[in-house]
């Protein structure tokens, strides 16, 4: 696959933070290595994964949301580390539209993130949510993929933070005026608040990375107060690859969720909703 880099050779944010500006210096400062490794991974990202196209066949997306929807679920939400536009795209056609989560929602409260649509809380940021060098986010509901644009100092990026073990993004207390911080922050918090409210989670092909212990750890804090306010136990129904181990994986959920939890496995997310024993999970 042929990737046109686009040129940056000087170009660099300096400070890193809200209020940045340009720095065209021949001489690199400390951040051009970062920077320029920021910018490359964004381009790959866009590169990959902004051209996808829709199954003609069928859409597991759209089937699983549609079967949720007939069960008369009316606090369906998603959450998702993926930067791709795959589930909203299934969902445009579907009675009721998805909403992404904007800086300015208050995270603590549910009936907030459930009113006016189905939230998809986007841990790692968007394709189609814009980072601009004005420090402005704008989230495209209509799912407009944004191409990295570094060509001069009026620039705009996606805004997405890579998956790495230290999110300075959510971890660096310097940042805390910038606006892709607050952003990226407010997903996490949303996504909190929605596992300590929810009764049945389901996971579809997330295989919580050992590397990843903030990921890991939003699950637990969720875990927690719903204990804590006495939520009961929570149901789970994990939708696992071929070669996972059943115990193995069994194990690693009640170690984050709890001994008490109710654990089912399924396999094969293309058959997932013609399966009986899921669909008696959604009954329970």
């Amino acid at each position: 696959m042929a990737i046109d880099v686009l040129p940056y050779p000087l170009l660099d944010i300096n400070p890193p933070i809200s209020g940045a500006f340009f720095n065209t210096s021949p001489v690199y400062n400390k951040y051009k290595f970062l920077g320029d490794c920021g910018r490359d991974f964004r381009c790959l990202i866009y590169y990959v994964y902004s051209g996808y196209t829709a199954s003609p066949r069928q859409d597991c997306y759209k089937s699983l949301h549609t079967l949720l929807e007939s069960y008369g679920f009316n606090s369906i939400s998603y959450i998702t580390f993926n930067y791709d536009c795959y589930l909203e795209n299934s969902m445009k056609s579907l009675k009721k539209k998805f909403k992404y989560i904007h800086s300015n929602f208050n995270t603590e409260s549910i009936e907030t993130l459930l009113d006016g649509g189905v939230p998809i809380i986007k841990l790692h940021g968007s394709l189609s949510w814009e980072h601009g060098s004005n420090d402005s986010i704008i989230q495209y509901e209509n799912l407009k993929q944004v191409k990295p644009n570094y060509y001069n100092s009026e620039w705009t990026q996606p805004a997405i933070i890579p998956p790495t073990i230290f999110k300075q993004e959510i971890n660096d207390d310097s940042r805390a005026a910038d606006h892709l911080t607050r952003v990226i922050l407010h997903q996490w918090k949303a996504a909190i608040t929605i596992l300590k409210n929810a009764n049945k989670i389901i996971f579809v092909g997330y295989s919580f990375p050992p590397a990843d212990y903030h990921s890991k750890r939003i699950f637990q804090i969720g875990s927690m107060l719903r204990k804590k306010n006495n939520r009961g136990v929570i149901k789970i129904l994990d939708c696992i690859g071929p070669k996972d181990k059943d115990k193995k994986r069994i194990d690693l959920l009640r170690n984050i969720f709890g001994n008490d939890t109710d654990i089912k496995l399924q396999k094969n997310f293309k058959e997932l909703v013609k399966n009986e024993e899921f669909q008696k999970f959604l009954k329970e």
